[in-house]
């Protein structure tokens, strides 16, 4: 024999949205059922037909590209390098300390 519930109270805190916000939809499993806040605009379809295929041929082709054509390490060489100072300098209190100026240019190509 079930217990009797007891009734409850006549006067909430929080009142409950009008009815033409709830939603029931059947299909959800029973924690999702009842008072659900409907969207105003359903996306699911432009997601599912729309951006998905584009995401997921974005996708393959990012991988057909790495597979077939792999990235080529960027290639540098100095073409001219020139040494204008050089000053080894031993202080009073056994400290040691190296002074240069060093200019040299790079060119870096991109075999790709």
């Amino acid at each position: 024999m079930a217990v009797p519930r007891p009734p409850l109270p006549s006067t909430t805190a929080i009142p409950l949205p009008p009815r033409a916000y709830w939603h029931d939809d059947s299909s959800s499993p029973g924690a999702l059922r009842g008072l659900v806040m409907d969207a105003p605009l359903d996306l699911k379809p432009f997601v599912k037909y729309f951006i998905a295929p584009i995401i997921m041929l974005a996708l393959a082709l990012s991988v057909f590209h790495f597979l077939h054509l792999p990235p080529v390490i960027v290639k540098s060489h100095v073409t001219h390098a020139s040494l204008t100072e050089f000053n080894f300098i031993q202080s009073s209190n056994d400290t040691i300390s190296l002074h240069y100026n060093l200019a040299f240019n790079i060119t870096f190509r991109n075999p790709n």
